[in-house]
């Protein structure tokens, strides 16, 4: 049986946007995230800043933007913010002469997009925000599944649970997240070998925002992720299972 209760109790209410606005602001941030992020790289959640990231790994100084302001971030190893830089607008030139004065590399610093709708880039952080509290509380129940990451080139935010193969079999996969793509993005299943489902592990984020009560939307979310992940366990062939406390 797939557990995932309070899977969605830290939810912050999402409003409906244009969807040009929404278009408008994912293009905005997936722009600046592929200043800041090194090739290969991904990008995951700071609560403390409320901003997408570089994971720190072993440095002392990552790089995050803050979505709803639309603003470059500079934190420390603890996460705790040392610089902010307004992003809307900026030329390659400033861009990278701001990243080599704090030692970063600044080959792929860019023109940037203006300032994008302020409700947009709210809800896109909110959307966000949400996504990786819910993905994230999952993940720390499930065997298998690994951390939650976005990738700055689609925007597409995921957790994939890796689950045992027999000899001879292809690998068996489940991936969750949300991708930006559609009107306000959608959350999202597939399964590897791909499940046969007549109707697709999806729920569109804009059909989540019409529900003006933020319980109704995390019910909504919770509904869809309950029923889906079972739905993608069966279509693999394998059980939920625990993840295994740390010896």
């Amino acid at each position: 049986m797939v557990r995932i209760a309070g899977c969605v109790e830290r939810w912050n209410r999402v409003g409906v946007v244009q969807p040009s606005d929404w278009e408008e602001a994912v293009r905005a941030v997936t722009s600046a995230a592929k200043v800041i992020c090194p090739p290969g790289g991904s990008l995951t959640w700071f609560d403390e800043p409320c901003a997408l990231a570089v994971p720190l790994g072993r440095t002392d100084r990552c790089l995050g933007i803050r979505l709803g302001a639309y603003t470059l971030l500079l934190v420390d190893q603890d996460r705790q913010l040392l610089k902010t830089l307004p992003l809307a607008g900026s030329v390659a030139g400033s861009l990278g002469s701001w990243l080599s004065s704090h030692g970063f590399d600044a080959s792929r610093a860019a023109d940037l997009p203006p300032l994008p709708s302020h409700a947009a880039l709210s809800n896109l952080e909110r959307t966000m925000s949400n996504v990786y509290v819910t993905l994230g509380s999952i993940v720390g129940v499930t065997d298998g599944a690994g951390p939650v990451r976005t990738d700055p080139d689609t925007f597409e935010t995921t957790s994939t649970v890796s689950l045992p193969s027999r000899e001879g079999e292809p690998p068996r996969l489940i991936t969750m997240g949300l991708s930006p793509a559609g009107e306000q993005g959608d959350l999202f299943l597939r399964t590897q070998p791909e499940a046969q489902s007549q109707s697709p592990l999806r729920l569109a984020m804009r059909e989540v925002a019409t529900r003006s009560d933020g319980d109704a939307q995390a019910g909504a979310v919770g509904r869809f992720l309950a029923e889906s992940l079972k739905l993608a366990y069966q279509a693999v062939n394998r059980e939920w299972r625990a993840r295994r406390p740390p010896e």
